[in-house]
């Protein structure tokens, strides 16, 4: 699975379909947020890494927000189980900086929910974003001590 090559559409029927899965998706983690919940979520890593660089920064605002949520819920999950729970503040807080919210194509304002899509960018910059994106979460992942961890060092 790659990049596509052009912008989705909501006319094209494959972007519709992966628009309401990663919807659903999305929808799906926020009941899973307690922390003895969270685990069950952790099983999707490998899934995660792929599919969240790969759909940053394209769609729609509200697509953008569902993948981001998806990331969010992600790392959540991926501390939920640490013995550090801590340290799970200041990582959560890095991914709500601005330069966090570009790697999905947004910029505004996480403290009021209001967000909107930044200019798309040129394709060389939109690639450097996507690098960007997957060696941050591969770094997340690592940090965890998830029993995936070794998948993200390998993959550094």
């Amino acid at each position: 699975m790659g990049r596509p090559n052009k912008e989705p559409s909501t006319k094209e029927n494959e972007w519709s379909e992966i628009q309401a899965l990663v919807n659903v998706c999305y929808r799906t983690t926020q009941n899973l947020r307690t922390i003895n919940s969270l685990p069950k979520y952790q099983s999707y890593p490998p899934d995660l890494l792929s599919a969240i660089p790969i759909l940053a920064n394209i769609g729609s605002l509200s697509f953008r927000l569902d993948v981001y949520g998806l990331a969010i819920t992600f790392l959540q999950a991926l501390y939920s189980t640490n013995d550090d729970r801590v340290q799970m503040s200041p990582v959560l807080d890095d991914w709500t900086k601005p330069e966090s919210l570009r790697l999905f194509g947004l910029e505004g304002d996480p403290s009021t929910g209001r967000y909107q899509i930044i200019e798309k960018p040129e394709p060389a910059e939109q690639l450097a974003m996507t690098e960007t994106l997957s060696r941050q979460l591969l770094q997340m992942l690592s940090r965890s001590g998830h029993k995936s961890s070794k998948l993200a060092v390998s993959l550094q």
